[in-house]
């Protein structure tokens, strides 16, 4: 059973243009029937509401997926591995709903629930999700889990944050390339939102330079939560972005949830995506 679609960036600030309120509440509609489907067990309409591309990222190995149905394989196959049962996610409060372009990005802040072998077990967190606007209504094409359920130690774990402070400190410096970024799947906060395929790094950046924003620097807080499975790594780190819009300085919080792979003996970011404060 699917009982999980949410268990779950980066920077624009005031860049997006107020969405029709019905927009909103049709995304946040589309919300509360997707997790109705996936805590009561009903696999058939819960997979009725998905897109089969787009990004992905949960808390357990490998971490990233492209495309929600190998997402939803990995799933199931780690819950019977691990005895977990009767999982359900409780809305707490609708954080964020951004609307642009045919595309959503929503943040809800969420208790998923769940018994792992026969004990129960809750843990808070965000979910983000990017829907698209379908002739069959509104439809989930990429999503994020942020936790703060804990954080690995060890030399890997530390070299893990270190690529991601390196990669980022870009924007700080000024001397961002984004020819060399290796980002293969990116969730942020403006249009539209979701950035896989070919060319995931030159569209979001495309969309980036959209939005106006210069002098943008990116402060990292220690993870929140940091997972090294083998040469698989997933992290949640706190984040403070600053900037200016059109000249007027801009500030915001929130999380970058990180995917990273290791190959021969160096760490690398796959995917990434902002959960807005």
């Amino acid at each position: 059973m699917l009982k999980k679609f949410v268990a779950a960036a980066c920077v624009c600030f005031a860049c997006i243009a107020p969405a029709f309120a019905s927009d909103k509440a049709d995304v946040e509609a589309a919300i509360r029937l997707n997790l109705k489907y996936a805590n009561t067990g009903n696999d058939a309409a819960f997979m009725a509401t998905l897109l089969p591309s787009g990004v992905v990222i949960d808390e357990f190995a490998p971490f990233h997926w492209d495309g929600i149905g190998a997402w939803a394989k990995s799933f199931g196959a780690y819950n019977g591995q691990n005895g977990i049962t009767g999982a359900s996610t409780k809305i707490l409060r609708f954080r964020h709903i951004n609307v642009g372009g045919g595309h959503a990005y929503a943040i809800v802040d969420v208790v998923y629930s769940y018994k792992q072998n026969g004990v129960t077990r809750h843990e808070k967190g965000a979910d983000l999700f990017v829907l698209a606007k379908t002739d069959a209504g509104w439809r989930f094409q990429s999503f994020a889990w942020a936790s703060a359920a804990g954080v690995d130690g060890g030399a890997d774990a530390t070299a893990a944050v270190d690529t991601v402070r390196a990669e980022l400190d870009g924007f700080n410096t000024g001397k961002i390339d984004f020819a060399k970024l290796p980002w293969k799947g990116i969730i942020d906060e403006f249009p539209a939102y979701s950035f896989a395929g070919a060319t995931p790094v030159a569209d979001w950046g495309a969309a980036f330079e959209k939005t106006g924003q210069t002098d943008t620097k990116i402060a990292l807080a220690a993870p929140i939560h940091l997972s090294i499975n083998g040469t698989d790594a997933y992290m949640v780190l706190p984040a403070t972005i600053t900037g200016k819009v059109k000249g007027k300085p801009v500030r915001e919080h929130g999380d970058f949830v990180f995917t990273l792979t290791k190959a021969n003996g160096a760490w690398q970011s796959h995917s990434w995506a902002w959960v807005l404060e």
